[in-house]
C-alpha cells in the first residue's frame, strides 16, 4: 500500500486511477542507490524507466573535447522526476551518465515490463506516452533556450571582439 501511495505522488502517474497504478506497481520495483553509486552509464544500453522516490542523482554527459575531457553535470534530479525514459522507448543506448549524488530510491520499471504493460492496457500506454511527450517537448524547449542563449553571447563576444581590434 505505502508503494501505492508513493507512485500516486510521482508527476508521470498524477492521471493515473488506482486500478492503473496497480498494475503498474506490479511490475515496479524499489532500489537503493548510496551516494556516487552509478545508475546509469552514457553509452550503455540499460533500458528502464527510473522514478526518484528520495534522494538527488546528477545527469552528466561526456565533453567532446580532447583539451578538457571529463564529464559535465547538465541537470540534477530529485524526488517525483524520472529519468531512462529516451532509451525505454526507442531501445539506445543511454545519452547521459546518472549518479547518486546522495542516498536516493527509485522505482525502476523494465524495458520487458514496461512493453507488457502497453500491450495489456492502451489506456496506460496512452497516459504514460503523453506525459513521456510533454516532458520530451519541455526539456527540449529548455535545452533550445540554452542553445539560442550561449549563440547571442557568442555574437556578442565576437561583436566586441571587432569593435576592441577596431579601436587600435
Amino acid at each position: 500500500m505505502e508503494k501505492l501511495v508513493k507512485l500516486k505522488k510521482m508527476k508521470i502517474f498524477k492521471d493515473f486511477g488506482d486500478e492503473e497504478l496497480m498494475q503498474v506497481s506490479r511490475v515496479t520495483m524499489e532500489k537503493i542507490f548510496p551516494s556516487g553509486k552509478l545508475i546509469i552509464r552514457e553509452s550503455e544500453i540499460d533500458a528502464g524507466l527510473f522514478m526518484l522516490v528520495s534522494g538527488e542523482v546528477h545527469v552528466t554527459k561526456k565533453v567532446p573535447s580532447s583539451s578538457e575531457p571529463g564529464q559535465e553535470t547538465i541537470a540534477r534530479l530529485g524526488p517525483g522526476d524520472h529519468f531512462g525514459e529516451m532509451s525505454l522507448i526507442d531501445g539506445e543506448p543511454a545519452s547521459a551518465t546518472i549518479v547518486a549524488s546522495e542516498p536516493t530510491i527509485c522505482f525502476v520499471l523494465k524495458a520487458d515490463d514496461y512493453k507488457n504493460i502497453l500491450k495489456e492496457n492502451p489506456i496506460i500506454a496512452l497516459k504514460i506516452y503523453r506525459f513521456f511527450t510533454h516532458s520530451l517537448c519541455d526539456r527540449l524547449r529548455r535545452t533550445d533556450t540554452f542553445l539560442m542563449e550561449e549563440l547571442l553571447k557568442r555574437r556578442k563576444a565576437s561583436f566586441d571582439k571587432s569593435l576592441l581590434a577596431g579601436s587600435t
